[in-house]
This record gives structure tokens, sequence and C-alpha cells, in this order.
């Protein structure tokens, strides 16, 4: 199998530490999907309710970034960070980020459902509720 082109390099840098978990280029070549993970510390989480009182934010949080192939226009388009009760642990983070092939929509596989994200979108916060195992 032969290039399709000369190959090119670039350095992305992002403003803080992350850790990069997966990158994938989309259907056309044109762009690039990032799930990235950023490590913090366990925190008390916002209360809305008397069901979420005491419950903490875990301290690792995964966005969903686009960016042009040369890191361009990087945007954050969604973020979560899973609450857990004292003494919990996380056990699921989304995962298996792919471009569907109309090169606009990005999948990801999180707490056993297929999830659909327009490349599009503004940027979304979850967060979700997950006991440990």
């Amino acid at each position: 199998m032969q290039p399709e082109g000369p190959s090119r390099s670039w350095s992305i840098t992002f403003p803080e530490p992350v850790s990069v978990e997966e990158v994938v280029k989309s259907m056309d070549k044109r762009r690039l999907g990032w799930l990235i993970r950023r490590h913090d510390r366990v925190r008390p989480a916002p209360s809305f309710s008397l069901f979420t009182s005491g419950l903490l934010l875990c301290g690792e949080r995964t966005e969903i970034w686009v960016s042009g192939l040369n890191g361009s226009g990087m945007t954050c388009i969604a973020d979560e960070e899973p609450v857990i009760r004292a003494g919990e642990t996380v056990t699921d983070y989304p995962r298996r980020l792919r471009w569907l092939p109309d090169a606009r929509t990005l999948s990801f596989f999180y707490l056993r459902a297929l999830y659909l994200l327009p490349s599009e979108t503004r940027r979304r916060t979850g967060v979700t509720r997950q006991a440990s195992q």
C-alpha cells in the first residue's frame, strides 16, 4: 500500500496537562477527534437536590475535542465527570471514539450505551452517577 501523498508532522500542545486517551481521523481525512482525560482531585459535587447531597466529583474528567489535522481550531465539544459517594470508585469512562462516515458525527461507548455527538455542537457538560461494581 502506497502513501496517498507527502507525509507531514505536527506537534500539538494542550494548554494544561492532560492524558490523550484516543485520537481518530475523520473519514474525509480533514479533522481529528480527541478523547482526553484530565486528572484532578476528588471534591464535593454541586448540590442540585436532596438526592445529590453528599456526592463527590471523582476527579477524572473526560473531554471530547475536535480539531483540524494540524491541531487548528481545537474545540471541546463535550465533557463529563462522574459523581461518587465516599469510598466508591469509577468503573467506566467514555471510550472507543469513532467518526461516523458523514465526517460530522462522533460516536463513543459509555455506561453500556452507544452515544452519538455532532462535532459542530456547542460544549455539553455532563455529570453521571455510577456506583462501584
